[in-house]
Formats: structure tokens, sequence, C-alpha cells
């Protein structure tokens, strides 16, 4: 179903442990984006932006950005970053995971208690 992507942020309030985030590049020829009603880059649009900033952080706690560079959230923590390396002429792009700080604070708890928890089971 294709819907408008910045009446979509203004309107949903569902929470997401995930959202993943593949904007647009390159627009050479703005006939391949008509039907999304994209008339310009994602980096130029201060608009669509700033509702996907808002948006991520009111109603997630992770991102999966692909882009051509590795872009950060305010309110978010850089956790991993992978380069995507298509080959041929197809051009190289970072994949990035960004988490919240509450978040990556319980991931860190856990696997400190998950390993505490394997140290025991080896002196078993």
């Amino acid at each position: 179903k294709r819907i408008n992507v910045k009446e979509f942020l203004k309107t949903d309030n569902r929470n997401w442990d995930w959202v993943l985030l593949d904007p647009p590049y390159n627009l050479m020829r703005k006939i391949k984006t008509k039907n999304y009603k994209i008339q310009q880059p994602f980096t130029a649009d201060v608009e669509l932006r700033n509702l996907i900033r808002s948006y991520c952080i009111r109603y997630t706690k992770n991102i999966l950005w692909l882009d051509y560079c590795a872009p950060m959230v305010e309110g978010f923590k850089r956790r991993k970053l992978w380069l995507l390396l298509p080959g041929g002429f197809h051009n190289v792009r970072v994949l990035s995971w960004l988490i919240k700080p509450e978040e990556w604070k319980k991931n860190i708890e856990a696997r400190y208690r998950f390993d505490e928890f394997v140290e025991e089971c080896y002196r078993e």
C-alpha cells in the first residue's frame, strides 16, 4: 500500500521495536518518484527529517538506517555499523544500528547476566 510518508508520521502513534529507514537518494528523474509524492532528496527535505527524528524519539527503540553515510538521530547512540558492498558499479552504503541509550544499557546488563550464567554453568 502506497501512502504519504509525512502523513503517516504525523498520524501514526504505534510503538515499534525497530524502524528501518532507507531513504531515496540520487533523484535524477522525478518520474521515478512521482507515485510516492517525493520531490527532493531526503537530505534536502528538512520537514521530513524533523518528522522522522521526532517520530523515532517517541515511538521506537532501535533504528536501522541504510544510507550513503552514517547519520545520527538526536536521542540515539550508534550501536553498530556495517558496510554494504553490492559490487559492480553500485555505490557502497552504510547500515547503521542506532539505539536509545536506555535500551543500550538494558542490552549490556542482559549480556552481563548471560555471561555470568554461562560462567556458573562451567563451574558446575
